[in-house]
């Protein structure tokens, strides 16, 4: 995963991430789409907004759903 390979960047402008997952043709702000990127909402995103990745233990996230049966 492309993520796995810059993970050593973080936190990181949109801008610089997408500079560092061009190569592997991934871009950032469909990686925050999809959840696998957060930032802060207080302001607008731009490509100067900073990003983390998503760590999430043990597969939490399924239990955001529990409507869907998860």
């Amino acid at each position: 995963m492309a993520l796995l390979k810059v993970g050593d960047v973080f936190p990181t402008s949109i801008k610089n991430l997408a500079i560092r997952l061009n190569e592997y043709g991934v871009n950032p702000f469909s990686m925050l789409m999809s959840g696998m990127l957060h930032c802060s909402l207080s302001t607008p995103v731009t490509p100067e907004t900073f990003v983390n990745p998503i760590e999430e233990l043990d597969d939490a996230w399924f239990y955001i759903a529990k409507e869907y049966g998860f």
